[in-house]
């Protein structure tokens, strides 16, 4: 109110007003990519989710993921974690362990910021594979890491830039999805079949076109 010819925006919440936009994840789909991704790197036929803090965005990655999962094998066990942290590196550490350990997970997804840290650290002790977030780590950790689920902070900002660029200044809602490139898989490891990115790259197809629908979680 004290700036209206300035256009505020913000990610992941849902507040918007004249000039105020708001911008968030869709996180079931990129839960989605995750779990199938896992599911079809999976030798074990067990692949674990580890969120942060049971937050929406977490929630919503956690059932995307399990979804995904059983979408490659409706037989797969998926198991999840929460660290109830966002820094804690040795929780993050801990709850792959246990997950390697009980259920044999050979796979894991990661969506806690610091903490995942502590789950590759974890993967790289085990032998086991890890799937990262936001960002494209692939080189960070090799033999580790198999490939990442992009979220484009950057993409989404200059959505609602040239959006206000363009002469529009109502408040909008922009939710950053496969269809408008906000996610994406980044580079995969040399051990990813061409099969299975072929595979993965159907799935984002699907998802953008609306023919493989993601649940909301319950």
């Amino acid at each position: 109110e004290e700036f209206p010819n300035v256009h505020f925006a913000g990610i992941n919440f849902s507040y918007t007003d004249s000039n105020v936009s708001a911008m968030a994840f869709n996180d079931l789909q990129s839960g989605f990519m995750a779990g199938s991704f896992a599911a079809l790197m999976s030798k074990t036929g067990a692949v674990g989710y580890i969120g942060g803090t049971e937050i929406q965005s977490i929630v919503d990655c956690e059932s995307g993921f399990m979804q995904g999962a059983k979408y490659i094998n409706p037989d797969i066990v998926a198991v999840s974690s929460m660290t109830g942290s966002w820094s804690d590196v040795a929780k993050g550490k801990e709850l792959a362990l246990a997950q390697i350990s009980t259920s044999n997970v050979d796979v894991i997804f990661g969506f806690a910021s610091a903490c995942n840290t502590g789950m590759i650290a974890a993967c790289k002790e085990k032998g086991v594979k890890y799937i990262a977030e936001p960002l494209d780590i692939l080189d960070s950790e090799p033999g580790v890491i198999v490939g990442s689920v992009q979220e484009m902070n950057s993409e989404l900002i200059v959505t609602i830039a040239e959006m206000v660029s363009q002469g529009v200044t109502q408040g909008q809602y922009i939710i950053g999805d496969i269809s408008n490139s906000i996610l994406s898989y980044g580079a995969f490891a040399d051990e990813v079949p061409a099969e299975v990115q072929a595979q993965l790259k159907e799935i984002c197809a699907g998802l953008a076109n609306g023919s493989i629908q993601v649940k909301a979680a319950s």
